[in-house]
């Protein structure tokens, strides 16, 4: 489900039912001012008029979100950030936490992620509670995340109870321990997370890939695999890692609801500036390590792991026959450094949307794509099980060539915004995904607004601008990821 502007669904018709969308004409859409009325809907033939249009249609998208937009700090310099949502029921409130995986206490690998879901699991346990003494109507979603440089808290609540659920992550640093039991049961389901990604193909492929382009940095050893997630680990350096999340240089808080900014803000006031500035840690605010992508062929011997269909009461206490597989269709990787121009990230990200589709079209294999970003500025298309024979390498610069030859249609243009549109946008469908957008377009720019503007820059490229991107890509340095199979 995705919000788009009437205008844009009209345009791009059939790549959104091709992508399996039905139009959904909505009287509460938070995005309903965005209408077409006073713009005749016949369209004039001249294509520099439809351009003007178009171009009218996503400023005024931008002026929309900026006008529900508001953002003010606390005294103790927690950011509030927050857009209205008229006539959604559900508010949304997401805490990003500074520090993330690569920052993390001892490096413990795994620690901040344990600690967050620590700290998510008593908020939990704390709502319940709420709700059993009837300081909360209903139980909210409380879910977490972490990433290399931050984690999020996301909560999910009604807006009666918006004010009390604004407080559940200061009452539960404050007011309650980390249980041993939880915190190993959590443990737990980590490892047996981390055993399932490391007999993944494609997951090995990719951290051996990520350990190459951040070699010498300190995302190197996230990626590195060498050691089990948290070994080692001891209970104390877990509650000292909760302890540091006093400090509320760590936080900024977006929300989206249908509540008044002024309300939020003075809640979050009324709850989060208990929390007091600490002595100096370790300075959150590093410099981000910069990847290093070189034309160059990397190979990758994968770990295989072999399964049988045969129940363990029937198997015996050894297989009769062991053959072994020697020929594999494993995963292909392609990586590829974004443009240094701000606004050029989004035109490179729908780039690759398009070249996924063809790829998948093309291959008829499953592709998929890892967008760039200001954090992470590079661009990976990953193809499954691609046999040995397959020159993958050619049919990719065969489609972006042809691509560049297709420009020349207007609808293939449309095709290329609005697969951008259909993959990035669908995070305004809900005011949850709404707050999150938010807050990874602060953490891209220092503007949680963003997000707006890459929208604008997506429905305002031309073929030149097309040309431009496909061409940085055709001749900027890719880095090749295979397995050995392919040698």
């Amino acid at each position: 489900f995705i919000l788009v502007n009437s205008k844009n669904y009209k345009k791009y018709k059939k790549e959104f039912e091709k992508s399996g969308y039905t139009a959904v004409f909505h009287a509460d859409d938070v995005f309903k001012d965005l209408s077409l009325s006073g713009i005749n809907q016949n369209l004039p033939d001249s294509q520099e008029n439809q351009n003007e249009i178009k171009q009218n249609y996503a400023e005024n998208f931008v002026k929309e979100q900026q006008s529900r937009i508001k953002s003010q700090t606390l005294p103790n310099g927690i950011s509030v950030t927050h857009i209205e949502t008229p006539q959604r029921k559900k508010s949304a409130i997401t805490i990003q936490i500074q520090g993330g995986e690569a920052n993390c206490y001892k490096d413990f690998i795994g620690m901040e992620t344990l600690t967050i879901r620590c700290l998510a699991a008593n908020m939990q346990n704390l709502s319940m509670e709420y709700v059993k003494t009837g300081i909360l109507t209903d139980l909210p979603q409380i879910s977490s995340n972490t990433n290399l440089e931050n984690s999020q808290i996301n909560i999910l609540c009604s807006k009666e109870d918006f004010s009390t659920c604004m407080q559940l992550l200061v009452n539960a640093l404050l007011f309650t321990d980390i249980n041993p039991y939880i915190a190993d049961e959590i443990l737990y389901d980590m490892k047996r997370t981390e055993r399932l990604l490391n007999k993944d193909s494609s997951f090995q492929m990719f951290c051996k890939a990520m350990e190459k382009i951040y070699e010498n940095t300190k995302y190197q050893k996230i990626f590195s695999r060498k050691k089990p997630v948290l070994e080692n680990i001891d209970y104390e350096s877990l509650t000292t890692a909760y302890a540091m999340l006093l400090n509320p240089d760590r936080y900024k808080i977006f929300c989206a609801s249908d509540l008044a900014f002024e309300e939020i803000y003075n809640s979050a006031k009324k709850h989060f500036s208990i929390l007091i500035k600490m002595p100096s840690e370790e300075n959150q605010n590093q410099i981000l390590p910069s990847p290093a992508i070189k034309k160059t062929k990397v190979f990758v011997e994968l770990n295989r792991f072999f399964t049988t269909d045969i129940p363990a009461h029937l198997a015996g206490p050894r297989p009769e026959k062991l053959i072994p597989t020697t020929v594999f269709d494993d995963p292909v990787q392609y990586y590829c450094t974004a443009p240094t121009i701000r606004s050029d990230i989004p035109l490179f990200n729908s780039v690759l949307y398009e070249l996924s589709f063809r790829l998948q079209n093309t291959l008829q294999k499953n592709v998929q794509t890892r967008s760039a970003s200001v954090q992470m500025p590079f661009g990976a298309i990953f193809i499954e099980k691609v046999p040995a024979e397959l020159k993958t390498d050619l049919i990719v610069i065969s489609e972006l060539e042809k691509m560049l030859e297709d420009l020349s249609d207007e609808t293939v243009i449309d095709s290329i915004k609005a697969k951008w549109i259909s993959s990035e946008m669908n995070q305004t469908e809900n005011n949850l995904l709404l707050a999150n957008l938010l807050a990874d377009s602060f953490t891209e720019t220092n503007n949680a607004e963003n997000f707006a503007s890459d929208y604008i820059s997506v429905c305002n490229a031309t073929a030149k601008d097309f040309t431009r991107v496909i061409n940085f890509i055709l001749y900027n340095e890719i880095m090749s990821v295979y397995s050995t199979q392919k040698k």
